[in-house]
């Protein structure tokens, strides 16, 4: 009985220095893994694994769902780009398929009675800002009781709405 006692006491020692050398390995891991975290080392004795990880796991959450975001983001960028640079491309096809199609409107084609000197010298006229009559004025935009028509007001510009307040 006694060889028993013996045999007993010296497989629990066995094991309670196994537990104690794992225990030393797990908090060690453990306080490497808050260091790593950011925790300053004398904070680390006062966390609680289960808050850590908590904390760790709603972060998780967020950071997935704000990736997935900025993902789905980038994605529909990249569409919106992609429908940009074929919409030229889309137009110019349909014109070509729907050349023979009188129900599509036109523009009605250039008038070619002018030759291209007259037409220079009109473009002239009108980049110079000249008139008709020659005298080297320049043509009013507006009229005369709208050049005051703004004076004394505030405007808001904001996307898509202006608004005027006195």
């Amino acid at each position: 009985m006694r060889q028993k006692i013996n045999d007993y006491l010296t497989d629990v020692a066995q094991r309670i220095h196994q537990l104690n050398t794992i225990y030393n390995v797990t908090k060690n891991r453990w306080h490497a893994f808050l260091i790593y975290f950011g925790y300053a080392v004398n904070e680390i004795p006062d966390q609680n694994p289960n808050e850590v990880f908590k904390m760790v796991t709603e972060f998780a959450l967020e950071y997935r769902t704000t990736r997935e975001k900025i993902l789905q983001q980038r994605k529909r960028m990249a569409e919106k780009r992609e429908r940009n640079k074929t919409r030229g491309k889309i137009w110019a096809l349909e014109q070509q398929q729907d050349n023979g199609d009188p129900t599509r409107r036109r523009r009605p084609p250039p008038n070619n009675t002018q030759n291209s000197l007259q037409r220079h010298e009109e473009m002239s006229r009108m980049l110079t800002g000249l008139t008709d009559s020659g005298d080297g004025t320049l043509r009013r935009r507006r009229a005369p009781n709208d050049v005051n028509a703004n004076k004394g007001r505030i405007f808001i510009f904001a996307p898509g709405y202006c608004f005027g307040e006195a």
